[in-house]
């Protein structure tokens, strides 16, 4: 019994004494980071803004790759939220609250396992010179008690430069718009059919016809050479009634099987020509289309986000949803 009283003592102790410290513990908290981006501050910008590209340099978003997310709302703007359920993080959300154009993006960031009052996020951009712009991200919230005690031991900094030289080496590598406006499109539609399913009739991947199939509205004999690999090239081709064969060069700029697709255009294809430089390439090099599946209840909606020169935005408008509904046709059968 003596032995047993001492241990009881012994995990009370150990309950208390944190219980205790935990009083005595700020609940307020910040944290930031900041790094020099050697691409032009609107260049940067037009890349932060966009709350899913965390997706790509986040270090939490980064630590769980089977995190499932969910989006409402149209990204890179006020009232945008995205929402995540993770087994390692929790579940949370993120809300975009203030823009200003080319310099801050503001946003509330909801941890549900703490609580729910809003954690403030934020994300500048400032010029340094023509060519350098100072990136600085950080957070500021507050731990409910007893949680407060974490703060003793979290240092988010860390985590913020990680994700910042993550960042650095994404933007950097991106090729540099011209002066040939671009404007991003976005066409929605929900599909009967589970997420794993409607990715792998999207990318041909069982059978490359499918692909083929709802891409034909945009050109007929549409098809793809390479593989959907991240960082692996891939060609998009079309046939004239010449039988010459034209298209675009791309990379697999990110592959989160079932949940994310993103490529990101590198040239244009001539013939047997490949043409990764010049006017005619240059107003459409560094585009991304990006494709979001977000599953619920065996029901997915799928999400394409396009970069596109305004010229051709009407075009698209026009007939991507049309395409999309041939793809929602083959995914339901």
């Amino acid at each position: 019994m003596k032995t047993l009283k001492k241990i009881l003592i012994v995990i009370l102790i150990l309950i208390v004494i944190p219980l205790i410290v935990a009083l005595f513990v700020p609940k307020k908290y910040k944290s930031s980071g900041e790094i020099v981006i050697n691409k032009p501050q609107k260049e940067v910008f037009e890349y932060i803004r966009y709350v899913k590209n965390q997706d790509n340099f986040g270090v939490w978003q980064l630590s769980d790759p089977n995190m499932t997310k969910t989006a409402e709302g149209t990204d890179g703007t006020v009232g945008f939220r995205y929402s995540w359920d993770s087994e390692t993080l929790g579940k949370g959300a993120q809300v975009i609250t203030r823009i200003v154009e080319n310099e801050r993006m503001e946003s509330d960031l909801f941890f549900y396992d703490f609580g729910d009052e809003p954690n403030k996020s934020y994300i500048t951009v400032g010029e340094k010179s023509p060519n350098e712009t100072l990136v600085k991200w950080g957070i500021s919230g507050k731990s409910p008690y007893p949680f407060n005690l974490m703060n003793l031991f979290m240092n988010m900094d860390k985590d913020f430069d990680k994700g910042l030289r993550n960042l650095k080496e994404i933007v950097e590598k991106q090729p540099s718009p011209t002066a040939a406006a671009r404007k991003r499109v976005q066409f929605k539609t929900e599909i009967k059919a589970p997420a794993e399913k409607v990715y792998r009739t999207m990318l041909g991947l069982d059978d490359k016809t499918t692909y083929e199939h709802w891409t034909s509205l945009f050109h007929p004999g549409s098809t793809f050479e390479g593989t959907w690999e991240k960082g692996s090239k891939i060609l998009f081709i079309g046939t004239d009634e010449n039988g010459k064969k034209g298209g675009m060069i791309a990379e697999v700029f990110e592959n989160n099987p079932n949940k994310f697709v993103s490529i990101r255009s590198t040239g244009i294809l001539d013939g047997d020509k490949e043409i990764t430089s010049g006017e005619q390439v240059e107003q459409w090099t560094g585009g991304l289309e990006n494709y979001t599946f977000e599953e619920n209840n065996g029901i997915t909606i799928l999400t394409v986000d396009i970069d596109v020169v305004e010229s051709y935005a009407d075009y698209f408008n026009q007939n991507y949803p049309k395409a999309l509904q041939k793809l929602k046709e083959v995914c339901e059968k």
